[in-house]
């Protein structure tokens, strides 16, 4: 990848991400994120392929736990509504009504290998119509207009159901 794009996206996902400012750790945390981009499954298989030392790539990610990301992205989320809300009161009726501010939950499951610290379950998904083990994430977002834009609120993720002896795995109605 051409290093003057990679600089661009690392410097267009920091203040969202609220990265570490070392630029060393910041190009492998970009290269982790951009695994599926790159073509590999996972993080060893991306140290692998592209020669990035393992250690220091797993280091760079453990430098910045997922609570600081999620709360990063909430907060980012909730300056872009404030600032469209004070947009949206300043303008006309007409716009107000072309651009409506729909707050709206949804679940999606991504499909994962592992258990991921026990939240990988069985669940339904719906973008393949089959129950599959992934993780559950459910979000609160603020939808302008008609999908213009969306912006993230809060994100949760669902931790699955217990399992009993002998229980059979989910169906779709469950």
């Amino acid at each position: 990848m051409e290093p003057g794009y990679l600089e661009f996206m690392i410097n267009g996902m920091a203040p969202v991400l609220d990265m570490v400012p070392d630029p060393v750790d910041r190009r492998l945390i970009l290269a982790g994120t951009m695994t599926r981009l790159l073509n590999c499954d996972s993080l060893l298989d991306l140290s692998q392929t592209y020669d990035i030392n393992k250690d220091a790539l797993y280091a760079s990610f453990d430098a910045i736990p997922a609570r600081r990301w999620l709360r990063r992205l909430i907060k980012r989320g909730r300056e872009r509504l404030a600032a469209h809300l004070k947009t949206w009161h300043a303008k006309d009726a007409s716009y107000r009504s072309r651009h409506p501010i729909t707050l709206c939950a949804d679940d999606f499951t991504r499909m994962a290998r592992g258990t991921l610290g026990g939240w990988t379950g069985l669940f339904y998904c719906g973008a393949v119509k089959k129950v599959v083990s992934g993780v559950n994430i459910e979000v609160l977002a603020a939808v302008i207009g008609d999908g213009d834009e969306i912006i993230i609120l809060a994100v949760r993720i669902v931790p699955p159901p217990p399992e009993g002896q002998g229980r059979p795995p989910l169906n779709q109605n469950q």
